[in-house]
C-alpha cells in the first residue's frame, strides 16, 4: 500500500518565486470533508459509500475518479488510508482532495502595471530574443486552440477580441471563466494567455478557471479541467502551476491528454531548487524553466534533470486587468511561450503526434550550458528557438506506420504485419509503430494487438511513446 501523500500547491505566478507550505504549522492542505477515489470496478463505489458513510459529489468518467463527501467530520487523510488498507484489492487509490493553496510568500514577484503606457507588447525584448518575427512568417498558430487552466482570463481585454472562447468556470460552475479581477490571483491567467498570443497571435484561447479569488483550488478540479479541455478540442494545455508532490487524479487526467495527442506544458517552479515538481516531472509534460534576456537561468527558476526547455521568464510584458498591460517575472510566464511555440508547430501539421511536437521543441533548442556554469545538463536542451523548430519539423502521426500522412487504417496494420512476420520494410518512423506507448524501442506483437483493438475493437487511443 502506497504512502498517502501530503501536498501543497505553489501557485506559480501571484508571488512567482517561493512559498512556505503551511505544513510546518500543522494546517490542513486538503479539503477536510472530501476524498478522491479510484476503484477497479466503478460499481464498487456503492460499497464504499455504504460502509464508510460517504456520498458522491462528482465523477470524472474519462478517468474513473470519484470525489466523495465525508459525513461526520472524520479526517480525510486518515479515512483515505483506512479505505485503501481495508479494500486493497478493489481500491486503486484513495486520497484527500489536496488543495492548490497560496500560503504567505517568503519571496515574491509582483506585476508592475504599465500606467504610463510606455511598453510595446509585440516589440518587447522577448520577441527579439525568440526571433518571433521570423517564426511567424512560417506559422501564426491559426486553427490551434490552447487551453489556459488558471484563475480565469480577462476576456474583455482588447488583445483577446475574436480569438478567445469560454471554456468553463469550475469555481462558479458556469460557462463564463472571466477573471474576477480581485484577490491575489487577479491577472495571472490573463497574463499567461497574453504570452501565448505573443508567440502564436492567431491561436484561439480557451479559458478554464480553477482558482478562486483567494488563489486556491483543489486537485480534483484541476483534473476535471484538463479532461474538459481535451474533450473540448484543445490541442495544447498550459499549466502555469506546480505541486510539491504527486496528485493521482491530475496524473490520470494527464494520461488522458497524452493518449489523445494533446501537448501539455507546465512550469518548473520558482523556488530555485533542483527538486522535481509535479506536474512538470511527468514524462508526457513539457517542463519549462526560466531564463533572463541573456539566456542565464533566472535566479528564482527551478532546474534539474526533468527540465525539457527554457524560455524567457524575466520582465515579460503582457495584458493584465481592464485594458492595462504589465511587467511580470516567473516560470509561470516562461511556460506559455512554449505553449505558443507548440501552437505554431501544430498549425503546420494538425495531425502530428504529441511526441513529434515535443521533440521538435526540445531538439531545436539552443544549448545554454556554457553561460550557465554549475547548471550544465539541468536546463533541458536549452532556450527555445521557434524558427528552428518550425524549419526542422519532421511531423509524424501515431499509428501512421506506412508514413502516408493520414490517420491509421488497415493499410498501416498490413504494413506492420509484414514488418513483424514477413520480412517487410521497417517503418520510416519507428516511434509511429510504438502504438501502446511503452517506448521500449522494440516494435512487437503487443503494438500490433493494440493497433487491432483501436481499429476494430473500440480500443483506447494510440499513444506512441512517453
Amino acid at each position: 500500500m502506497k504512502q498517502i501523500l501530503r501536498t501543497t500547491l505553489i501557485f506559480v505566478g501571484i508571488s512567482c518565486v517561493l512559498f512556505s507550505t503551511g505544513q510546518a504549522d500543522g494546517l490542513d492542505d486538503y479539503e477536510p470533508s472530501e476524498l478522491v477515489v479510484r476503484v477497479a470496478d466503478s460499481a464498487y463505489i456503492d460499497s464504499i459509500n455504504a460502509y464508510y458513510g460517504t456520498t458522491i459529489l462528482r465523477y470524472i468518467p474519462q478517468t474513473k475518479c470519484f470525489l466523495l463527501h465525508i459525513e461526520g467530520g472524520e479526517d480525510a487523510e486518515s479515512l483515505g488510508t483506512e479505505v485503501e488498507f481495508e479494500n486493497e484489492n478493489e481500491v486503486e487509490f484513495c486520497d484527500a482532495n489536496y488543495l492548490f493553496d497560496l500560503p504567505e510568500p517568503v519571496q515574491s514577484s509582483k506585476p508592475f502595471v504599465d500606467v504610463d503606457l510606455i511598453g510595446s507588447f509585440p516589440m518587447q525584448r522577448t520577441s527579439t530574443q525568440l526571433n518571433l518575427a521570423s517564426a511567424q512568417t512560417i506559422s501564426t498558430g491559426l486553427g490551434v486552440t490552447v487551453g489556459i487552466i488558471d484563475a480565469g482570463i480577462n476576456l474583455a481585454h482588447p488583445l483577446f477580441t475574436g480569438m478567445t472562447i469560454s471554456g468553463h468556470d469550475f469555481i462558479d460552475g458556469d460557462a463564463n471563466p472571466s477573471d474576477p479581477g480581485v484577490g491575489p490571483s487577479a491577472g495571472h491567467g490573463t497574463f499567461v494567455a497574453g504570452l501565448v498570443k505573443l508567440v502564436a497571435p492567431d491561436a484561439t484561447i480557451a479559458a478554464y478557471r480553477v482558482f478562486d479569488t483567494l488563489g486556491s483550488g483543489d486537485g480534483f478540479t484541476v483534473a476535471e479541467a484538463i479532461v474538459r479541455a481535451v474533450d473540448d478540442g484543445c490541442q495544447v494545455i498550459n499549466l502555469s502551476m506546480v505541486l510539491l508532490e504527486r496528485h493521482f487524479s491530475v496524473e490520470l487526467a494527464l494520461e488522458y491528454a497524452r493518449a489523445r495527442q494533446v501537448i501539455v506544458v507546465a512550469s518548473a517552479g520558482n523556488d530555485s531548487t533542483n527538486v522535481e515538481r509535479f506536474p512538470a516531472r511527468v514524462s508526457s509534460v513539457i517542463a519549462v524553466a526560466a531564463v533572463d534576456s541573456n539566456g542565464v537561468r533566472a535566479p528564482f527558476s527551478n532546474y534539474g534533470g526533468k527540465i525539457n526547455v527554457c524560455a524567457p521568464g524575466v520582465h515579460l510584458y503582457a495584458p493584465f486587468l481592464d485594458t492595462a498591460f504589465a511587467w511580470w517575472d516567473g516560470t509561470s510566464f516562461a511556460t506559455p511561450l512554449v505553449s505558443g511555440e507548440a501552437a505554431l508547430i501544430l498549425a503546420t501539421s494538425p495531425k502530428a503526434s504529441w511526441i513529434s511536437v515535443r521533440d521538435a521543441l526540445v531538439d531545436n533548442s539552443i544549448n545554454i550550458d556554457l553561460i550557465n556554469p554549475g547548471f550544465e545538463g539541468e536546463l533541458g536542451k536549452g532556450l527555445i528557438d521557434p524558427s528552428a523548430a518550425l524549419a526542422n519539423f519532421q511531423p509524424w502521426i501515431c499509428g501512421d506506420i506506412n508514413s502516408t500522412g493520414g490517420n491509421p487504417n488497415i493499410v498501416d496494420l498490413t504494413f506492420l504485419v509484414q514488418y513483424l512476420f514477413q520480412g517487410g520494410q521497417a517503418p520510416a518512423q519507428i516511434a509511429s509503430a510504438d502504438t501502446n506507448g511503452d517506448s521500449l524501442g522494440v516494435i512487437n506483437v503487443v503494438d500490433l494487438t493494440y493497433l487491432v483493438a483501436y481499429l476494430f475493437g473500440g480500443g483506447p487511443p494510440l499513444i506512441c511513446g512517453t
